[in-house]
């Protein structure tokens, strides 16, 4: 099993890549680490790279914790998060994504991209705003 790669080198811009399987231990350690850098940076614009994972693979306990995370996060990241952009390469595993943010109630600007420099421009774009 894989980490999580999260590169905060270019703040705010913050790229984050999927492993292709995760624990759910692991999921909560994310977003722990979401929520330390949300803490210190006044304006973040997430580049998440969800290629390397399938969301319709993950099992339902993956699924469970990944809602339970967010709703646990969301407030804290609400306060700095200028905008999402997640990399995802097809058209069922956007699907899924889209989803998930009814469920969650996602709340910030939010865009699905096939390639990591189309979302980065978009993300740049948010934050000139």
């Amino acid at each position: 099993m894989s980490d999580f790669v999260i590169d905060d080198s270019r703040i705010p811009l913050l790229f984050v890549e999927y492993p292709r399987t995760f624990s759910v231990a692991a999921y909560r350690n994310l977003f722990d680490r979401y929520c330390e850098l949300a803490a210190v940076h006044s304006r973040i614009a997430w580049i998440i790279d969800f290629r390397p994972f399938d969301p319709l693979a993950s099992s339902p306990e993956n699924r469970r914790a990944a809602a339970d995370c967010f709703a646990e996060a969301r407030d804290a990241l609400q306060k700095n998060t200028v905008c999402e952009a997640r990399v995802v390469d097809n058209s069922a595993a956007r699907s899924a994504l889209i989803g998930f943010d009814w469920l969650t109630g996602i709340t910030w600007p939010t865009r699905n991209f096939a390639h990591r420099h189309s979302a980065e421009r978009w993300c740049l774009e948010e934050l000139a705003r």
